[in-house]
């Protein structure tokens, strides 16, 4: 999740967007993102294991706490960190670290004060060349296996890419985009974790979009995706419906000449305790390649035409969350 520092006044509460970077070494940073683009408050650096990066969509915040997904190519391993910065601890620690047995990637936490090692994953493992795709939840140091999806991902030789998953902690919903080798359409899951099933698998229009957020409110996806229009790229903003049709939020034109690509991250503000608070989408590009590499551009927007906000990047951002 991106941008927007808001710390309110409140005694019981602040809400802030959370970012994390590779730094140079094996270390992680984790700070405040503004909307401005910069970096604000840092919170908390640390070192991965050997060969461990994180990747778009790798790190869910909640209530005092974040959880990171460190990855390894080269092995196809995983680790989970789990830091904290709640009042009542004296400065941000990292209090956890859980080896997972695959390479994990799109994470998401149930948000809920106290439950900081419990997480969602995708955990892709390949034995005797068969290659399987699980939705999994790690609590504490167990590892729960919830779903096997591989069948949906299998049928079209498909893959599961960064920022193709949303989930909302308040329903147990989580929406996974399945890019296919289908010339023509892609795949939507719909899952419900508390019983364990596929509720949903609808076609989309080919291309799925690049980065995915859920309101919660109306448990509903959405997510971003770029469109030419007279010769310009367009940010688009936007739902789907439950048959797949996706309806445009808002609109933001880069300048002429810009082909700047959509990083996997992207996500949704929005509290309904705090109904004053404007809800806010961001999405982040990048100019360099291949991977994410500056110039980059940060944009948000408030869900309505004319609302987007587009903003230099300062420094190379992995993912985003908000925390509480």
């Amino acid at each position: 999740m991106l941008s927007l520092i808001l710390f309110l006044h409140l005694a019981s509460s602040a809400l802030a967007w959370m970012a994390i970077q590779n730094a140079a070494g094996p270390s992680v940073n984790i700070f405040n993102l503004k909307d401005d683009g910069t970096e604000g408050n840092a919170v908390l650096s640390f070192p991965l294991k050997t060969g461990e990066s994180v990747r778009n969509n790798a790190m869910a915040c909640g209530r005092c706490f974040c959880l990171i997904l460190g990855t390894n190519a080269n092995t196809q391993t995983s680790t989970l960190y789990n830091m904290s910065f709640c009042a009542w601890v004296p400065t941000p620690t990292l209090e956890s670290q859980v080896s997972l047995p695959g390479f994990a990637y799109n994470l998401h936490s149930n948000e809920g004060e106290g439950d900081g090692g419990n997480g969602y994953t995708i955990l892709q493992t390949t034995k005797n060349k068969v290659t399987t795709y699980e939705v999994v939840q790690i609590s504490g140091s167990q590892i729960i296996r919830e779903i096997d999806i591989s069948e949906y991902v299998n049928l079209f030789q498909g893959n599961v890419y960064p920022g193709g998953t949303a989930f909302c902690a308040e329903t147990a919903t989580m929406w996974i985009a399945i890019q296919t080798k289908n010339p023509l359409q892609d795949t939507l899951l719909t899952l419900n974790l508390a019983t364990k099933s596929v509720t949903a698998n609808i076609s989309i229009t080919k291309p799925a979009l690049t980065g995915h957020f859920a309101d919660c409110g109306s448990n509903l996806v959405g997510g971003v995706t770029i469109k030419n229009i007279a010769g310009i790229n367009n940010v688009q903003f936007g739902m789907l419906s439950p048959a797949g049709a996706f309806t445009v939020l808002d609109q933001i034109a880069l300048p002429k000449g810009n082909t700047a690509h959509l990083a996997g991250i992207a996500d949704f503000l929005h509290d309904p305790r705090l109904p004053w608070n404007p809800s806010e989408y961001g999405t982040i590009l990048y100019s360099g390649g291949p991977g994410d590499q500056l110039p980059g551009l940060l944009i948000t927007s408030q869900g309505k035409m004319g609302s987007g906000k587009m903003a230099t990047l300062s420094t190379v951002i992995s993912s985003v969350s908000v925390a509480y």
